[in-house]
């Protein structure tokens, strides 16, 4: 018996497996929350690893609710912009015709953000991040990142799967490959590209790169099932990392709690955006010049032995003509299957279409005998041959919102920097803090009254007592002193200073002209078109540039990006992974 037949027996297939075992694990029950977990792990991997790479890609990132939120909004009749939120198809919505989830069991089954906000955190601008956290409390601010960050941990454990396709999609292989198939496969290629044998030395080290990604994650996935974690790490890298940690600290501690809770916010947004990059990476790599088609037949292989055990044991019990019997059956398919019935659609809508057609709707109705329940099964129908499409234009649509974002952030550097040439030329060298400073006097000259008298108490005539108080013209006493001059005595008038030489005013005038070039040289705005891809977020005084790799601040001084460049050369004298420049 050769090696690949003993690793079958030791490992076998998806269709090898038990009928119990495979239906179990997207049979979902309300009898705890450890089947669904189970559940929502295999959808998103049958996603992540056999779905098209563009909608891999999405739900990797996304979630679930990319797919199963549409398919529930056509059961419902949802508004398009309802689509992708949680609130309109859980409990606060009555207008729902099948309501089968509250809002809670969305964000268990499907994530703790919904789509729409993930796609919302995504697509915003640094300018319109600022204004969202200037109209947030800190409570609000420190919710949004504790959200963030929970979403953050799932999202990272999907796009390690998603890297793992990508590196097996160079190495012409399937998502189900084992070590000894990745290792003859590398060995292969490895003496087809090595440069000493003619080949591309661009693509061997790419082999290397992925050779060593599909090695760490299966070494990532090993210490999982044993529960062990990797404590070795090399002492350079311990130390850099612990300082860099205590330097963050110090930093934080500096900063007053809203402004922590604002960098903590900005930092959040900065890796959400990372996130999705990362998965657009992989998608690329997916569609290589090796990418292997999108298989369907894991997820319909499921969907089938789920269709069959829920027939064999809720359908055939079901009494004839019982219509109540028979919608509660159907809710209770809708509930247990969402994320199978999506999955499988997104794989193969046809297909998944006939199966349901055939050994699930035509059995259901002909034991209820009701034409209500034929129309919602066919409502079913209906809604799962919605499910691609809609999840398909969902993720253009976000393209397309970034290309905006990426074109308004573009215009509005080229505004400021225009802007910012107007008050040069009209000698205003304060920048960009004295627009805003110019901009508040405005408003508070706008905002500002003349003085008014308060009336008296009788309705603005003063009252007998207080003419009587008042001293008449007449009454007036002398003034004693009425004789005397008290007017200030005339200054004699300034001798004419000399004319200076001509020296001395060659002299003046180059001085003057030196200090006018030092205080045009003085930067007052960040350069519009500085624009380097580990540079996060500017600060609008010019103090400092948030370097993405290190996730902190660099100290800059009057708007300087040479002070970032230059750590960027000594720090990062190459791209870390994932970074390109």
């Amino acid at each position: 018996m050769g090696e690949a037949e003993i690793q079958r027996e030791e490992n076998p297939k998806d269709d090898e497996k038990p009928k119990s075992e495979m239906g179990g694990e997207l049979m979902l029950f309300d009898d705890g929350s450890m089947t669904a977990d189970k559940a929502q792990s295999s959808a998103m991997s049958l996603i992540i690893n056999y779905a098209d790479p563009a909608l891999a890609a999405g739900t990797a990132v996304l979630g679930l609710g990319l797919v199963v939120l549409p398919f529930l909004s056509k059961l419902n009749k949802l508004a398009s912009d309802d689509t992708f939120r949680y609130q309109a198809h859980g409990e606060t919505n009555a207008k729902q015709p099948m309501r089968l989830f509250t809002e809670a069991e969305l964000r268990q089954r499907l994530g703790s953000l919904d789509v729409d906000a993930v796609a919302m955190e995504i697509t915003m601008s640094t300018n319109e991040l600022d204004e969202h956290m200037e109209a947030s409390s800190m409570e609000e601010t420190d919710d949004e990142v504790s959200r963030i960050q929970k979403w953050r941990d799932s999202v990272n454990a999907n796009l390690k799967s998603l890297q793992k396709r990508s590196a097996l999609a160079f190495l012409g292989l399937p998502p189900d490959s084992n070590m000894n198939d990745i290792n003859a496969m590398y060995k292969k290629m490895a003496l087809e590209l090595h440069p000493d044998k003619g080949g591309d030395p661009e693509k061997f080290q790419e082999l290397q790169e992925m050779k060593e990604r599909l090695t760490d994650l299966e070494k990532d996935e090993e210490d999982g099932k044993d529960g062990k974690k990797d404590t070795e790490e090399d002492p350079e890298e311990e130390e850099a990392r612990k300082l860099k940690e205590k330097e963050e600290e110090e930093e934080k501690n500096r900063l007053p709690p809203n402004e922590r809770i604002k960098k903590l916010r900005m930092d959040v947004h900065d890796n959400t955006v990372r996130l999705w990059e990362r998965a657009k990476k992989s998608r690329d790599e997916i569609v290589g010049d090796k990418a292997l088609k999108s298989n369907s037949q894991p997820a319909l292989n499921i969907l089938r032995l789920f269709v069959e055990r829920f027939v064999a044991n809720e359908i055939k019990t079901l009494r004839h003509d019982d219509t109540r019997g028979a919608e509660a059956k159907l809710r209770k398919f809708l509930k247990q299957g969402a994320e199978i019935l999506s999955v499988a659609a997104l794989a193969d809508v046809q297909a998944t279409l006939s199966t349901l057609a055939m050994h699930f709707n035509y059995r259901l109705v002909a034991r209820s005998g009701s034409p209500d329940i034929k129309n919602k099964c066919a409502a079913l129908l209906e809604a799962v041959g919605e499910v691609p499409q809609l999840a398909e234009q969902f993720l253009q649509q976000m393209e397309a919102d970034l290309a905006d974002q990426r074109d308004r952030d573009k215009r509005r550097k080229e505004r400021m920097a225009a802007e910012q040439r107007e008050r040069e030329a009209r000698g205003d060298f304060s920048g960009e803090a004295g627009k805003k400073s110019d901009e508040a006097q405005a408003k508070a000259k706008s905002e500002a009254k003349p003085a008014q008298k308060e009336p008296h108490a009788n309705g603005g005539y003063p009252d007998a007592k207080s003419q009587a108080t008042q001293p008449k013209p007449s009454e007036a006493k002398p003034d004693p002193f009425a004789d005397f001059d008290f007017g200030e005595p005339k200054k004699a008038a300034a001798p004419k200073a000399a004319p200076k030489s001509e020296a001395v005013a060659v002299k003046t005038e180059d001085d003057r002209s030196a200090i006018q070039a030092a205080v045009k040289q003085k930067r007052t705005s960040w350069d519009a078109a500085f624009d380097h891809p580990y540079a996060g977020a500017l600060k609008s005084n010019g103090t400092g540039i948030y370097c993405r790799p290190c996730q902190r601040w660099i100290v800059t001084y009057e708007y300087n990006t040479e002070v970032f460049l230059t750590h960027v050369e000594r720090v990062h004298p190459k791209p870390p992974p994932g970074w390109s420049v």
